[in-house]
């Protein structure tokens, strides 16, 4: 007989982070971390997979960021909305091409940038 393949799921639900929040991790963020906190919060990514974005995977003209397959954690295309508030964001950061945010140990900078602003990271 066939056997179900299984996967595991958290039970962890993601962080949301309130606006005031927000507004204060934005603030405290150093420029070179800036576009990944501003992508996270408001387009809800993946901090590996801003990690793997591209300047030219925001369709800015169409109001979309494509995750290609094979930067996604699921292996799978998807197109996230490109909002009024996260364009604001990048557009001083903006560039024809190349990687938006590659940090080694993202982590640790992202910890430091929460107790930076009073709130802590989670």
């Amino acid at each position: 007989p066939e056997k179900a393949g299984t996967f595991q799921v958290g039970d962890q639900a993601p962080a949301i982070w309130t606006p005031d929040e927000m507004r204060k991790l934005l603030m405290a963020a150093p420029s070179n971390i800036l576009p990944l906190l501003a992508i996270g919060g408001f387009a809800g990514i993946r901090s590996a997979e801003i990690q793997r974005l591209e300047w030219q995977d925001f369709l800015w003209d169409r109001d979309f960021i494509e995750i290609k397959g094979r930067k996604a954690k699921t292996k799978s295309r998807r197109l996230v909305p490109l909002r009024e508030n996260l364009k604001a964001w990048l557009t001083p950061f903006r560039k024809e091409e190349g990687y938006v945010c590659r940090l080694p140990n993202h982590s640790v900078r992202l910890n430091y940038v929460g107790e930076k602003a009073g709130i802590g990271w989670r």
